[in-house]
C-alpha cells in the first residue's frame, strides 16, 4: 500500500510535504514509543499513534519509519510538523481511532493485500500491535 492510499482509506490528510507514492507494508499501532524502537521494520513501517509530540518524529527518524499517522485528530504542534519536514518524516492525521483505522484498511483492499494480521507485542499492556498491510 502507498501513503496516498492510506490517506484515502482512513479519510486523512497530509500535514507536511512528502512523496505519496512511498510504500508501506506495516502499520505499527502503539501508545508506547519504546515498542516502536524494539519492533518496527525500517522503511516500510507506518507508526499509528495518538502521541503528537516531537518524540514520535524522533522515534520515526531512528527506526527509519515510512511515516506517522495520528489518530483521533491528535494534531501535533508546529514545532513537531517542522521537525518532520526537516527530517523527511511524512505526517498524516485522521479523525478515526486506531481500531477504526485497522477496519478501514481491511475494507479498502481485497485479499490478500488488504488483510491485516494483528500481533500483540505486549501481552501485559496490549498497548501495541503490528498491522501487516502487505
Amino acid at each position: 500500500m502507498r501513503l496516498g492510499q492510506v490517506i484515502q482509506v482512513v479519510g486523512g490528510r497530509a500535514l507536511n510535504e512528502f512523496n505519496h507514492a512511498r510504500e508501506v507494508e506495516y502499520g505499527f499501532e502503539t501508545a508506547l514509543l519504546s515498542d516502536v524502537l524494539a519492533h518496527a521494520k525500517p522503511h516500510i513501517t507506518l507508526i499509528i499513534t495518538e502521541i503528537s509530540n516531537p518524540q514520535v518524529v524522533r522515534t520515526a527518524e531512528m527506526v527509519d519509519a515510512a511515516g506517522v499517522l495520528f489518530v483521533k485528530n491528535k494534531m501535533p504542534d508546529e514545532n513537531t510538523i517542522q521537525l518532520a519536514q526537516e527530517t523527511g518524516i511524512p505526517l498524516i492525521i485522521t479523525r478515526l481511532g486506531m481500531k477504526r483505522v485497522a477496519s478501514c484498511t481491511r475494507q479498502g483492499f481485497s485479499p490478500p493485500a488488504g488483510l491485516i494480521r494483528a500481533t500483540w507485542w505486549s501481552k501485559k499492556s496490549r498497548a501495541s500491535k503490528n498491522l501487516n498491510f502487505a
